[in-house]
C-alpha cells in the first residue's frame, strides 16, 4: 500500500506531507509525492524545472530510514490536473491520497474550479484533506 500526496508546494501541501508521513509510519508503508503540470507541453518546460525542485525538496522533508519516498511529475495531456491525479492513483493502485486544501469562495470555485474538490469527489480510494 502506498500513500499518495498531491503536491504543489503550497503551505497546505506541506501540511499534507506531514500527515502522509504520520500515516506512512503508522501503516508501515511508502509515500509517493505526485505533482501535476497543466497547460500545453510548450508552456511546461519552465514549470517542469520548478516542479522538479519542489518535489525534491518535499522528498527531503520526508527523509526517513523507515519510509520509502518516491516522486512523480505528471505532465499535462488532455486531462485536467484533477483528472490526471485521479487517473494516476487508480492506475497505480493507490490505497490512500492526501491533499492540501485552501479556502476558496463559491465564485472562485465556479470560475477556476478546485483540483482538491475534483480529487475528493472522483478518487476511488479514501482522500485525507489537510488545511
Amino acid at each position: 500500500m502506498k500513500i499518495m500526496v498531491c503536491y504543489d508546494g503550497s503551505e497546505a501541501a506541506k501540511s499534507a506531507l506531514l500527515v502522509a508521513k504520520e500515516n506512512a509510519e503508522a501503516f508501515k508503508t511508502g509515500i509517493i509525492i505526485v505533482a501535476a503540470l497543466e497547460g500545453n507541453p510548450q508552456e511546461q518546460l519552465g514549470s517542469l524545472d520548478q516542479l522538479e525542485l519542489l518535489v525534491e525538496d518535499a522528498k527531503i522533508l520526508l527523509a526517513s530510514d523507515t519510509i520509502e519516498v518516491e516522486t512523480k511529475i505528471l505532465q499535462a495531456n488532455n486531462l485536467s490536473v484533477g483528472d490526471n491525479l485521479v487517473t494516476f492513483a487508480r492506475d497505480n493502485g493507490i490505497k490512500k491520497m492526501v491533499i492540501g486544501i485552501k479556502k476558496m469562495s463559491k465564485l472562485g470555485k465556479m470560475i477556476t474550479g478546485s483540483t482538491a474538490q475534483h480529487v475528493i469527489l472522483n478518487a476511488e480510494c479514501p482522500v485525507i484533506t489537510v488545511k
